[in-house]
């Protein structure tokens, strides 16, 4: 028979940061950048990180004007940047807004805070975040710490039975939030503290929590568990950090959860059980 194993999952934002040795930059009229990626296992970190986009405005009377609108900034070098047109400097001090991967959007909200509305979360993309508040022409480079948004997943599992085989067939994630909108951080994100502490952080706003799965594992070879734990590694590990709901059964379970489908055979008949 095949069972479920269902275990209540703790899920938390993994913000990191780090800093990058500081270019010698002169005086210059048009806006140029520095991409940091915060570090991490997988998938996106200083060396991996291939472009980003960038929103910019600046105050103008009481309102605001867009000077730069989701413009992708591609990697050319070892933590060397363009885009094109590039862009004067304005007479004013400039709000920088940055996103990875490109092609996600960031609205700005110049009275409140700008946001990432309605990120629909597949669970294979690492999302990463930049600010850079009341930047002036002369100051160099714009440079742009990269902050983890989402929470890393990841599995292990192993069994303490000496006369069963247990062979994992998949490993789900169940009834967690799948949509969120990200209000970015209202500060410039700077590189963290040698403890990994900040005081600059974004938030989430989750929804659509019920009856989502997502696939953390599947193979068409199944993996046979041991005493040692398995790190078991698929496409999806990246999800929306939020407050889970307890699980409970009324005929059947509901609430936040992993659940591993497996199958059990008696290791000296090979009897299924």
């Amino acid at each position: 028979m095949r069972g479920s194993v269902f275990l209540i999952l703790s899920l938390t934002a993994v913000s990191f940061g780090c800093s990058s040795p500081e270019a010698d930059c002169p005086m210059q009229e048009k806006i140029a950048f520095e991409g940091v990626a915060s570090h991490r296992n997988t998938p996106t970190t200083t060396e991996t990180i291939d472009e980003f986009s960038v929103t910019a405005y600046y105050p103008d009377g009481h309102g605001f004007t867009t000077l730069l609108d989701s413009v992708t900034v591609r990697r050319t070098g070892p933590n060397k940047w363009s885009y094109s047109p590039a862009v004067d400097w304005p007479d004013a001090p400039v709000n920088f807004l940055a996103v990875s991967p490109a092609d996600n959007k960031i609205n700005i909200n110049y009275w409140w805070r700008n946001v990432i509305q309605d990120y629909i979360c597949t669970g294979a993309e690492d999302l990463l975040v930049a600010t850079r508040f009341d930047a002036h022409q002369g100051e160099g480079n714009i440079k742009l710490n990269f902050r983890h948004t989402l929470a890393q997943v990841h599995v292990n599992l192993f069994t303490a039975n000496d006369d069963m085989d247990i062979t994992v067939h998949k490993v789900y994630l169940k009834d967690i939030a799948s949509q969120g909108n990200y209000y970015l951080p209202s500060e410039t994100t700077s590189p963290l503290e040698p403890d990994g502490s900040s005081q600059v952080n974004g938030e989430w706003n989750t929804f659509n929590k019920s009856s989502v799965t997502y696939t953390l594992y599947k193979t068409e070879r199944d993996t046979l568990l041991t005493t040692r734990p398995i790190h078991l590694t698929g496409e999806r590990c990246f999800f929306l950090p939020g407050e889970l709901d307890p699980l409970q059964y009324s005929g059947y379970y509901h609430g936040s959860r992993i659940e591993v489908l497996y199958q059990v055979h008696d290791r000296q008949s090979g009897e299924l059980l």
